[in-house]
């Protein structure tokens, strides 16, 4: 990797930007996933190769797939110097993990949970002319 300022980068293929490691370093955007992804390994590796990571226990509970929000979420956090360990849910499996104590999510004991959802997993969409208060009575039914 080449260095800048002392800290390591991560060349990403897009028009000269970089995802620079080190708590203090910013990502520069906008960033292109697909250059990230394209290149996931070889960061991962690079990443995995620093000292002293913080570990962290993320659990993904989604309502669609979370196979690259996991794989972006990772490269980011170890340029930030944090070593993720992931629990991912079933697709479409959010709510039952929560609901039904899924006793893999509860044991995994996540420091994070992050709920990554769509639209489509909206049962109901508020009236255009609805209140706040009119909204919040028809959820609590």
């Amino acid at each position: 990797m080449a260095r800048r300022g002392g800290e390591p980068e991560i060349p990403v293929e897009a028009e000269g930007k970089t995802l620079q490691q080190g708590p203090s370093s910013t990502v520069r955007l906008p960033v292109a996933a697909k250059d990230i992804l394209r290149n996931c390994r070889t960061l991962k590796r690079e990443l995995l190769q620093q000292s002293n990571l913080l570990s962290t226990r993320i659990a993904i509970l989604g309502g669609s797939t979370t196979t690259e929000v996991r794989s972006l979420l990772e490269l980011f956090l170890l340029a930030q110097g944090i070593r993720p360990t992931f629990y991912e849910s079933g697709y479409n499996r959010y709510s039952e993990d929560i609901l039904f104590k899924n006793p893999d999510l509860w044991n995994f004991k996540p420091d994070i949970v992050f709920i990554h959802t769509t639209w489509q997993n909206v049962s109901q969409f508020p009236e255009l002319q609805e209140t706040e208060l009119e909204v919040e009575r028809r959820t609590r039914l």
